[in-house]
């Protein structure tokens, strides 16, 4: 190629005006996310679709939202209506603080309130013996020690059943109300009185 024709083409390009990309902007939604004044209806549904496409909302906003406070949305998050609503969604949540079950929470409360335990015992800090022996207690009863043992039936002594239960109820009373009704009963011998 020749040089004229290069910088032909090239003086053609930097004479051609930009082209501008078109910025597209969103209208506001004609109603705005649920505020105090203006709140949305709950459903666990949507509490569900809120967390999951807001995953950096806390608790304060979701409460704000349906007009409730926090302390509302930590008993929706308990319930068994939310718990049930958010299972097939639950591997789309990305704060963990709400893709949780209950029992996993009280597990890393658990695992915490340990860690902070035993930071302050190596740090040498003194607490109180009721802390401690409590402690110990939840501890013991978490490990499944020092609980009452049910006591084992007779080996030859099968368990019954709640119906086989009620039946030898009502075969004794019937028995006891048989032998109480012989104890009544008179023995009487047919004597022949002659006439006269």
């Amino acid at each position: 190629m020749d040089d004229d024709v290069f910088h032909a083409i090239a003086q053609s390009i930097a004479d051609t005006p930009a082209v501008q990309e078109k910025v597209v902007t969103l209208a506001p939604p004609s109603r705005p996310l649920g505020s105090a004044s203006n709140p949305l209806r709950y459903s666990p549904e949507l509490m569900v679709d809120l967390i999951i496409n807001n995953p950096d909302y806390s608790s304060k906003q979701l409460g704000e939202i349906f007009g409730k406070p926090q302390s509302w949305v930590a008993q929706v998050l308990a319930s068994a209506s939310f718990q049930a609503a958010l299972d097939p969604r639950r591997a789309e949540v990305l704060n963990p603080e709400y893709a949780m079950t209950l029992e996993e929470r009280f597990r890393g409360l658990t695992i915490r309130s340990l860690t902070v335990l035993q930071e302050k015992l190596e740090a040498g800090k003194a607490l109180p013996d009721l802390t401690v022996v409590k402690i110990a207690e939840l501890g013991i009863k978490a490990l499944g020690m020092g609980q009452k043992v049910a006591e084992k039936a007779a080996p030859d002594e099968a368990p019954k059943n709640s119906s086989e239960m009620v039946a030898d109820r009502i075969m004794a009373a019937m028995a006891k109300r048989k032998a109480a009704e012989q104890d009544d009963a008179v023995d009487v011998e047919a004597v022949e009185v002659p006439n006269g």
